[in-house]
């Protein structure tokens, strides 16, 4: 959870749940400011380039990113 919006990290691809996420954070984004908008902005980019790579392990990338 960063700044209390909880990010989930999914191989699946189910856009029903995705879309449900989104609009989830949507209602949320209005509470932000910039600096909060950025660090969101960042950690979908590295979560885009996360899913790219099929063999990764997803449980010690999150593991590491706890302990940030």
């Amino acid at each position: 959870m960063v700044g209390g919006l909880t990010v989930a990290i999914s191989h699946t691809d189910h856009e029903t749940d995705d879309y449900s996420l989104v609009e989830a954070s949507v209602s949320h984004m209005s509470e932000l400011d910039e600096k909060q908008l950025m660090l969101y902005a960042h950690m979908a980019n590295l979560v885009n380039l996360i899913l790219q790579f099929p063999n990764i392990d997803l449980k010690e990338i999150v593991e590491n990113f706890s302990k940030f």
